[in-house]
């Protein structure tokens, strides 16, 4: 036994075409037709069985028997193998689950949906229920499929004047226990279905959007659900975007302790660009330090980032200073590029903002942070030994102050330099410009102070 759509009937000539599984076309006539009463029309749900007509050469429909009623809707069940479902979908323009009258649109359908839905078409509201539950309580280890099909139908593709909601919340509850947890988060965020889980949502908690985490609290109180944790494990698989909407809500339902300790998980848990984003748009109250010395050291640029933050009222001056002088490196015996750098534009931004800090920096006695201060500020005394070793990790705009006031130091009789010391600062590392290439971009070769040495030294 078989089903097909009709998909097109000539009323005057009795015959038509039956749209079947796998979108093939079957010939049917009207005297195959059991119900002599009653004349096929389009869309009419037909079961049947095929028989080879030799003379015609092709397969036609014989004992056709249009469905109509319960009884024919249990058999239309029994004919379809509902692990292959997905044999009955055909692709036609001229079929449409929710406008029957509708040729021009490309739709796919289901057979045995349609089938259902012109079943459905002539029973009542209660005949619908009865039948769908009589048929639940029968295929009880197909419950999921089944309750996907009705879903679909008596919501999705509803051509009936009843709403059915309040039925389906009903038999969800009483057949839970066969319902897979997977397809029971799906009800839940249909609002078909209330009883789900911590394990439930915190399984599909990626699949949470703004307004499914609401409905998740709103659900549930305190005591029977763990909001924190709910938000703990959204907020590691959101994006920077989703990760704003999860900061909104856990401030809006969480405790100003557990919204701590939230806080707390999301900054050593989560990846720390969505943190710093989190940060500057005032959702995390946190200073993101790590990110933040990653910025600065990244690109010098990004210092002018620093008086959008105070001017958002995100940290104060004070603060800035106190984190620039509580990251600035002491230990002289491991010094690269990076590491000067750090030092260099921190010293630089601190003599900028507050000159008083320079003697507490100056306390610290180190060779290499003193030699900064020294290279920005009319300082005469310095460390030439410092100076000979670091001197290729400054800035070449600062190589050439420092040449200058070295010929000052000179020409005041404060230094005694000669031919020898600026041999000593005339060297070109290659792989340190590159590594300064990578990260600023913009910045030219520049071998002035290299020039004016060498030109110097061939003088003497």
């Amino acid at each position: 036994m078989k089903i097909g759509i009709l998909k097109w009937y000539n009323s005057v000539n009795g015959y038509g075409v039956l749209a079947c599984e796998n979108s093939i076309e079957i010939f049917c006539h009207f005297s195959s037709f059991a119900q002599k009463n009653k004349t096929p029309k389009f869309l009419d749900a037909i079961k049947f069985e095929l028989k080879y007509n030799r003379k015609k050469d092709r397969d036609e429909a014989i004992n056709c028997v249009i469905l109509s009623s319960s009884e024919h809707l249990k058999d239309l069940f029994h004919i379809v193998n509902f692990d292959q479902i997905d044999e009955f979908n055909i692709e036609n323009k001229n079929f449409s689950l929710r406008n029957y009258n509708s040729k021009d649109t490309y739709h796919k359908i289901n057979l045995f949906e349609i089938s259902i839905v012109q079943i459905f078409g002539n029973l009542t509201s209660s005949q619908i229920e009865e039948i769908i539950l009589s048929l639940l309580h029968s295929y009880k280890n197909k419950i999921d499929v089944i309750l996907k099909i009705f879903e679909k139908i008596l919501f999705e593709n509803n051509t009936f004047n009843y709403n059915f909601s309040e039925f389906f919340k009903k038999i969800i509850e009483e057949f839970e226990v066969y319902i897979n947890e997977e397809y029971k988060f799906e009800l839940f965020s249909k609002g078909l279905f209330n009883k789900i889980s911590e394990n439930e949502i915190i399984a599909n908690v990626n699949k949470l959007d703004k307004a499914l985490l609401e409905k998740t609290f709103s659900f549930f109180s305190y005591e029977k659900i763990s909001m924190l944790k709910i938000l703990k494990e959204k907020i590691l698989v959101s994006n920077s975007s989703e990760s704003f909407f999860v900061y909104d809500l856990g401030k809006l339902y969480l405790s100003e302790e557990s919204f701590n300790l939230f806080e707390e998980f999301t900054i050593a848990n989560i990846n720390q660009e969505i943190y710093y984003d989190l940060w500057v748009k005032k959702k995390a109250k946190t200073f993101p330090s790590y990110y933040i010395n990653f910025l600065l050291n990244k690109n010098p640029n990004n210092y002018n980032n620093i008086a959008i933050w105070i001017k958002e009222e995100l940290i104060t001056q004070d603060f800035v200073l106190n984190f620039m002088l509580e990251n600035l490196y002491y230990d002289e015996n491991d010094i690269d590029s990076a590491i000067f750098n750090n030092n260099f534009y921190r010293i630089k931004y601190i003599i900028e903002k507050d000159s008083s800090k320079i003697d507490f920096l100056f306390e610290k006695n180190n060779s290499l942070n003193s030699l900064i201060i020294w290279s920005l500020c009319k300082i005469n005394s310095f460390n030439f030994q410092a100076l000979k070793k670091f001197f290729v990790y400054f800035p070449y705009d600062v190589q050439n102050n420092i040449v200058k006031k070295l010929f000052y130091l000179k020409s005041t009789n404060l230094f005694d330099l000669n031919v020898k010391h600026l041999k000593e600062l005339s060297r070109f590392d290659l792989n340190l410009f590159k590594k300064t290439k990578e990260f600023l971009p913009e910045v030219n070769i520049d071998l002035t102070s290299e020039l004016i040495i060498n030109i110097i030294v061939s003088f003497s």
